[in-house]
């Protein structure tokens, strides 16, 4: 899953600088290709609370604590 893991560290950077448009896709992306991957629907849902699309993160919530 080394794509995987390269785009979830582009999102962590992107999430860092304030980018969090950016890193909600990114880690979209991640979860897309690996639908067990907790970090990611964890990352999704903290950047999707960020900016205020809470029903989206509670859905990604609920999908990484059925991981």
């Amino acid at each position: 899953m080394a794509m995987r893991d390269e785009i979830f560290d582009d999102a962590n950077g992107d999430l860092a600088i304030g980018e969090l448009e950016s890193a909600v896709a990114k880690y979209q992306r991640c979860v897309d290709l690996d639908p067990n991957f907790f970090d990611g629907w964890h990352a999704l849902g903290m950047a999707l609370m960020k900016i205020g699309r809470f029903n989206e993160a509670i859905e990604a919530g609920k999908k990484s604590g059925s991981r």
